[in-house]
Formats: C-alpha cells, sequence, structure tokens
C-alpha cells in the first residue's frame, strides 16, 4: 500500500464518514478484519476503500456489521454479573439513587435485559433509566423488539423466564 495511505490515515479517514474512532481498539486484530474485508471486495488499498465505502452504502453497512460483533446472552460472564451484583450496584447505590445505566454496544439486548432483571429482582428497581445503544441499526431493532427464541433463555433460571418472559410459538 501507498505510505501515504497508511492505517493511521485510514483511522482518520473513517472516523470522518462513520464517526468511529478505532484508535481505541486493538490494532493488529482489528487490522485484520478490515484488511480481510477490504480483499473480500476487492478495493486494493486504503484510499480505494474508502472511496468505496464513501460511494457504496450497501458495501459500508456490510462492513460496518463485519467490523462489529454482535455476541450477547443473558447473564453472559456469571462472574461479572456476580462483582456487580455483589460490589459494584451497591456502592453506586450508596451514592446516587436511583441510577442510570448505559449499555454500549447492547447488541441484540440480552445484556441490557439481563441488567434490568438483576435491578429489578436484587435491588427494587432502582434503576430510573436504561439506556441501550448499539452502532448497528438491526441488533438495536432486535433488542428494542425484546424477542427471543427458546435457546437464548434456555441458561436463565426458571423464576426469571416466568417473570419477565411471554411465550409466543417459538419464542
Amino acid at each position: 500500500m501507498n505510505s501515504v495511505y497508511d492505517w493511521e490515515w485510514f483511522v482518520k479517514n473513517f472516523e470522518s464518514i462513520s464517526k468511529i474512532n478505532l484508535s481505541a481498539y486493538k490494532r493488529p486484530q482489528m487490522e485484520r478484519r478490515i484488511n480481510s474485508f477490504l480483499r473480500l471486495v476487492n478495493a486494493g488499498d486504503y484510499y480505494n476503500f474508502i472511496a468505496l465505502l464513501r460511494d457504496d452504502k450497501a458495501i459500508y453497512n456490510r462492513f460496518i456489521e463485519h467490523l462489529t460483533i454482535n455476541v450477547s446472552e443473558f447473564f453472559r460472564n456469571p462472574t461479572q454479573w456476580e462483582v456487580l451484583e455483589r460490589e459494584i450496584i451497591p456502592i453506586l447505590l450508596n451514592s446516587r439513587s436511583p441510577l442510570k445505566a448505559w449499555s454500549a454496544g447492547c447488541s441484540t439486548g440480552e445484556e441490557v435485559y439481563s441488567l434490568a432483571m438483576l435491578l429489578r429482582e436484587k435491588f427494587n428497581g432502582k434503576a430510573d433509566t436504561i439506556l441501550a445503544t448499539d452502532i448497528d441499526s438491526e441488533v438495536r431493532e432486535k433488542a428494542a423488539a425484546g424477542m427471543y427464541n427458546l435457546k437464548a433463555v434456555q441458561s436463565l433460571p426458571e423464576n426469571y423466564k416466568n417473570k419477565y418472559f411471554l411465550k409466543h410459538g417459538d419464542n
């Protein structure tokens, strides 16, 4: 690639069209993901790739989907939820109540709904607001719908399933 259109040039120009700052991410991992997509669409180099992203909305959307990792499940990483329940939320509630929480990168919503259930069950619903955001509009829409298949809720305790979910067909 032409050294004028190096990684730093790409990051700066990508941010100008997407408002996504890639500099906070691990460069080797991000570079691999980006370069694999660049090859997939035969862009050749970062300059042509930026031009393609600017000009082709479908490829831009495919790239955003490729870049984001939409992994979510209810109470994912249980140890972290235990720390949140036992240590972090009580400290926060001592300094302010009700809480305002933000689930950045909420994906399809399982984790933000987990937070809502945890706050309702263990802290009498003392969260005034839970904001859920994601760069991927499709997964954000799925999160807003709150519709999950039976496999997605299979690891939830029965009392949570019975109290917070309604069965509708296979969902």
